[in-house]
């Protein structure tokens, strides 16, 4: 990745460049609609995360069984629309964490493509945090598919905001609360504008900007922080359940099954 000068304007811009490009990872989760024309609707977010030779599936444990009663359950992943129906999730209530896992020949015979997803085993040292963190979704405003007239609705929120004090109506084990006031919300150029509802975005990436010197300046890059599992208006927060939750379910999970 290319260098960057210390210039803050030039590192919010990139930085917002780096988010936007990690939307392609990010997959819309669609359930069946009771509305006219619509054949399936939003419900959620999930993303496709690496690890060695490994796959994984990660959205919102409610996302997961909020969906269990329906009839259509899939996810669109690069154009390709997938079941969702027969995968194993390992769901924890309280994290709010799920995860499904394959092997890359797993991964192949479901027809899910392994090409954009968000690495888990890259390595940090020397990174430091920026405290600039991105939120990537699909709102289910913006995301719905019409059969009958062969038309597919899709719509990647990427929204940049800043961490505050954790409300104490979140039960997250270490929550990262994010800024979120809509009426207040601007673009990456400062305009106002009207961000869309926030159903639909549990489930996606919290990514924060990590960076790291360079004789000739600074490099950028993103690194998964969690995932978006809660919102609370009232206190203009969103809720991000961090890495760390799924990384100690992992290492239970496998405790247990030795």
């Amino acid at each position: 990745m290319a260098p960057v000068q210390a210039d803050p304007l030039g590192i919010i811009a990139l930085c917002n460049a780096i988010a936007q490009d990690w939307a392609r990872c990010v997959c819309p989760v669609y359930v069946d609609s009771d509305r006219r024309f619509v054949t399936a609707q939003g419900i959620g977010t999930m993303f496709p995360c690496a690890a060695v030779d490994t796959l994984y599936l990660m959205t919102a444990s409610h996302v997961i069984r909020d969906s269990m009663n329906c009839d259509v359950r899939i996810v669109s992943m690069q154009g390709h629309g997938i079941t969702i129906a027969n995968m194993l999730f390992q769901c924890v209530d309280l994290p709010d964490i799920a995860v499904a896992e394959f092997s890359a020949d797993e991964a192949a015979k479901r027809g899910m493509i392994w090409t954009d997803v968000i690495p888990l085993d890259a390595d940090w040292s020397g990174w430091v945090g920026t405290g600039i963190f991105y939120l990537l979704g699909f709102p289910a405003s913006k995301n719905e598919l019409k059969g009958q007239f062969g038309r597919v609705r899709q719509e990647c929120l990427v929204y940049q905001s800043n961490p505050v004090p954790a409300t104490r109506r979140t039960q997250i084990p270490d929550a990262l609360a994010l800024f979120y006031a809509p009426k207040k919300a601007t673009d990456p150029h400062g305009k106002r504008v009207t961000p869309p509802d926030m159903h639909g975005m549990s489930g996606g990436p919290c990514l924060e900007i990590m960076m790291r010197k360079r004789a000739d300046g600074l490099e950028l890059k993103a690194r998964l922080h969690g995932i978006i599992v809660e919102y609370f208006p009232q206190d203009q927060q969103i809720i991000v359940s961090p890495l760390t939750n799924f990384i100690l379910y992992a290492a239970h999970d496998a405790s247990h099954q030795r």
